[in-house]
């Protein structure tokens, strides 16, 4: 076990379970409780199903685990839509209150890299708003941000072969003891794994409003339901080169 608190910033409801599960399992596994928070920055109100996509995200999550704490921020400034411009200095604001708040120390704060996984905007302004906060050199709270690797790979992306074959392997070899791994790949990448699909497909089930088939076809052939590469960021002022 460690003593890290580990913030998963994301921009909607349902980006915990479509993206982040191999993550957030393998950390509930070495975390203390309650040291695994998801906070979602907008309750997904884009089709006027705000309030429905609340209670499911809260369902999906303890489906996750029990150990996850879950906040929304829902501000007025921050509502869902591919066209949404999102101002980073709300978003910092928000992360900062929500931190100071629950009076969070040693902070590693897990979200999306620049290309925002599927090209969402509102992804995209969610991982510059982290970057900019992660880089002020007023906050000692944070300790490292990590970053969802955006796979541009169709063929990585949605048959992801390699990998699935890998966690076999160790599922078996370790007479079934464990279905889940992390290994560092470089000083800067850690790559998170997970073989329990049924898991992914249950969370993803949690959010009823957006089950619809191509999301399913989603939960069994992506990639982001068996692996997550992260990227550790290091802050300007600790390398002489910006990561």
């Amino acid at each position: 076990m460690n003593d890290k608190h580990y913030l998963l910033l994301i921009a909607h409801p349902d980006d915990e379970s479509m993206f982040f599960i191999p993550t957030l399992f393998n950390l509930i596994k070495e975390s203390t409780p309650g040291s695994v928070r998801i906070l979602c920055l907008s309750n997904g109100n884009f089709d006027g199903l705000g309030k429905t996509r609340e209670k499911e995200l809260h369902a999906a999550s303890a489906i996750i685990s029990d150990k996850v704490q879950v906040s929304i921020a829902n501000c007025i400034d921050i509502q869902d839509g591919p066209n949404e411009c999102w101002d980073p200095k709300i978003i910092v604001s928000i992360v900062d209150k929500y931190i100071r708040k629950h009076c969070l120390q040693d902070v590693v704060l897990i979200t999306f890299d620049k290309y925002g996984v599927s090209g969402h905007k509102n992804h995209i302004d969610t991982h510059f708003a982290a970057m900019e906060y992660y880089q002020m050199r007023e906050n000692k709270e944070i300790r490292e941000l990590w970053t969802l690797y955006s796979v541009q790979s169709v063929l990585k992306k949605y048959i992801p072969i390699v990998p699935i074959l890998e966690l076999i392997f160790i599922w078996v070899f370790s007479l079934f003891q464990t279905n889940s791994k992390m290994r560092n790949i470089n000083t800067g990448t850690r790559q998170y794994m997970m073989l329990n699909p049924m898991l992914v497909w249950k969370a993803m089930k949690a959010h009823t409003s957006q089950f619809v088939w191509y999301r399913r076809l989603f939960v069994i052939f992506s990639r982001y339901s068996y692996v997550n590469d992260v990227k550790i960021h290091k802050r300007v002022s600790d390398s002489k080169t910006k990561t």
